[in-house]
């Protein structure tokens, strides 16, 4: 299944990368290669969705509309830092660094649970344990 379905958009992927490409050299590149994966996770999804029989309540249930606007606003917040700061390198190393790391906890306190923190936190630690 996964086979067809990368090949169900493989010759979209390769004309749009050829353009983009040619048109804005590495950047081009790069922004086909993130529709590409966007339209795999859609494709991915909705499959799943499908086979699976997902009902909405599991996302609102799960945190997953409060992550969704979290994220929005943090992306639409590092937009708006880079375009009134400008496009300079503290922008850039604020919204890089800065941001992620508020995001991750925003989402640690407003989205997750006590069992996906507590999921988190055995897995984390275990790796540090196992390590040393």
């Amino acid at each position: 299944l996964k086979a067809k379905i990368l090949l169900s958009y493989v010759f979209v992927y390769i004309a749009l990368a050829w353009l983009m490409i040619t048109k804005m050299a590495i950047l081009g590149a790069a922004l086909a290669w993130a529709i590409r994966g966007a339209l795999e996770f859609g494709l991915f999804f909705g499959i799943s969705w499908k086979l699976l029989r997902f009902k909405p309540a599991v996302f609102i249930e799960g945190g997953f509309l409060r992550g969704l606007v979290v994220f929005i606003i943090f992306a639409a917040a590092a937009a708006a830092t880079i375009i009134l700061v400008g496009r300079n390198i503290w922008s850039y190393t604020t919204v890089t660094i800065l941001y992620p790391a508020s995001f991750g906890l925003l989402i640690w306190h407003y989205v997750l649970d006590r069992m996906d923190r507590n999921g988190i936190k055995v897995l984390f630690f275990k790796r540090i344990h196992n390590e040393n």
